[in-house]
């Protein structure tokens, strides 16, 4: 038997221009999808709503109406007549003045919360970390304890968390009226979580462990730290080099200044008591202290859980 199909006619949205906002009786069903799929994509509310999400995934939270319908022109029209170009309209939301002035970057109600599993990417991708076969085994990382969040695993059809959702506070007070989605599954055990989780989870590089024989497991390449570590110049001889550095490759530069002189001094000393016969060993440790003391702050900072 075919499978089961109305093949009455159907009203679908009504708008000015409308493609197939009637069908005809007697359709087949693969027909009837592919006219309700088209009405529903060349809605003038679609390109809208599509950039604003976009925006909000990739550079702020609250956009302004002026760059959504700049992008949204892109959705409508890439410049050569096609609709729904979204390499278009990706280029259109990074190369937007929105997006790199930074003047415009340095207001207050500029910006968007990394989600935990952006700060698992992100940071693995920073220090170069993969695994050597180029399969990925990342299990559920949703518990409070870990990230908080699964990769391709929302709770609902609607993500992780709302676009629209405004977190109580400084951001919905003082006439702000702030959105912040990401705020919505943050909270006091997810932030805890991954605290303790980016010790091993993050900072070392996921799924990498010390073989017996102390080599490195053949299935994965630890995260790459070794310009900070090893050798005559590495960065964590130079906690002002080293500081730096970080500052730019995490945050794009956005750690505030008294953050940055704090994290210097703390890595300053950060010096162990050599013995006049210190060995390789104890400058590798010293190096790995202050690599890893700075490391795990910035981490943990405001200032690299905002993107900005």
């Amino acid at each position: 038997l075919p499978p089961p199909h109305n093949t009455d006619s159907k009203k679908l949205l009504q708008y000015s221009g409308a493609l197939y906002a009637n069908l005809p009786a007697g359709q087949s069903a693969q027909t009837d999808l592919d006219n309700a799929v088209d009405n529903v994509f060349n809605h003038p509310n679609v390109g809208p709503f599509i950039s604003r999400q976009l925006i909000q995934r990739m550079i702020t939270s609250n956009p302004t109406p002026a760059y959504v319908a700049r992008v949204a022109s892109k959705f409508n029209d890439n410049g050569g007549g096609v609709r729904g170009d979204m390499k278009a309209v990706v280029k259109a939301i990074l190369s937007d003045a929105e997006a790199r002035d930074i003047n415009v970057a340095s207001a207050i109600t500029f910006g968007k919360l990394r989600e935990p599993v952006i700060k698992f990417l992100h940071l693995h991708r920073a220090f170069d970390g993969k695994a050597l076969g180029g399969y990925y085994d990342v299990w559920d990382l949703s518990s409070p304890e870990t990230l908080g969040q699964a990769a391709m695993k929302p709770p609902s059809v609607f993500n992780y968390y709302s676009p629209d959702f405004a977190p109580a506070g400084p951001m919905t007070y003082k006439n702000l009226f702030l959105q912040g989605p990401e705020f919505e599954i943050t909270n006091t055990s997810t932030i805890a979580g991954f605290s303790d989780f980016s010790q091993w989870g993050v900072m070392i590089g996921f799924r990498y462990y010390d073989t017996p024989n102390g080599a490195a497991p053949s299935f994965i390449k630890p995260v790459e730290h070794a310009r900070y570590l090893t050798g005559a110049s590495a960065l964590a001889d130079n906690p002002q080099a080293m500081v730096e550095e970080l500052d730019l490759l995490l945050t794009a530069g956005n750690l505030k200044p008294g953050f940055k002189a704090r994290l210097v001094e703390m890595a300053t000393k950060t010096i162990r008591n050599l013995p006049p016969t210190y060995t390789v060993r104890d400058v590798d440790q010293t190096r790995r202290d202050r690599f890893f003391g700075v490391m795990w702050q910035i981490i943990q900072s405001a200032d690299y859980a905002v993107q900005r």
